[in-house]
């Protein structure tokens, strides 16, 4: 258990640490501020090391699909059915929709999202909720930490049956998004700095990317 811990706590002080793909967002998002460093970028890109590991470029269009599908998140040969992810800092705010509900947990920072045209800020402990089909986009342009959790739409029904038969806020939300048509675009929830809330998505980051049992 103190192995675990270790590696835990290890996860949780790396977190503002920059990944490679965070730093190769970064020279991206550096270049583009400029025509020519833009086009030295573009010139001297590894077009297979960008499609092979799911890099989008705004310039290459070829890199971003029509829609985000299951199968681009999910391990689909693995029944994955959740799937948590820190979001990529300084990646571009690329205006897109998927097949899955996607949550957007703020755990430090503030971001900005544009859903359906319209533009909210976002600020630590805020949650937003995404649904299937909907249009949006998220900017995150410094060191701002945003936990992304992607959640197929059958999951739904296969794992949290008695949670969408109370009677609640968020459970008529996930059925309107299913079953009708005439359902809110996105639903948010302010917890502020709410530590056990902040905790719980380390927690899930931690197993997800250990792969721990029950992280799907």
């Amino acid at each position: 258990m103190e192995g675990k811990d270790m590696e835990y706590n290890a996860l949780k002080q790396g977190i503002y640490n920059y990944t490679e793909e965070e730093l190769f967002y970064h020279d991206y998002y550096n270049a583009r501020q400029d025509p020519k460093e833009l086009q030295h970028f573009l010139n001297n890109l590894d077009m297979d090391m960008v499609l092979e590991n799911h890099r989008l470029i705004i310039e290459k269009p070829e890199t971003i699909p029509e829609k985000f599908l299951d199968s681009y998140f999910f391990d689909l040969s693995n029944n994955d059915s959740i799937v948590i992810q820190k979001h990529a800092r300084y990646s571009p705010a690329i205006k897109h929709s998927h097949t899955f509900f996607e949550i957007a947990f703020v755990y430090d920072g503030k971001c900005h999202q544009n859903i359906s045209g319209q533009n909210i800020e976002l600020r630590t402990g805020d949650i937003c909720i995404v649904p299937p089909g909907i249009e949006h986009s998220i900017s995150v342009f410094d060191d701002t930490i945003v936990f992304n959790v992607m959640l197929r739409r059958d999951t739904l029904h296969s794992m949290f049956y008695s949670f969408l038969n109370t009677s609640n806020i968020l459970s008529s939300f996930f059925l309107n998004n299913i079953y009708s048509k005439k359902a809110n675009d996105y639903i948010i929830f302010h917890t502020g700095e709410d530590d056990t809330i902040k905790e719980s998505f380390i927690r899930m980051y931690w197993e997800s990317t250990n792969r721990q049992l029950y992280y799907y």
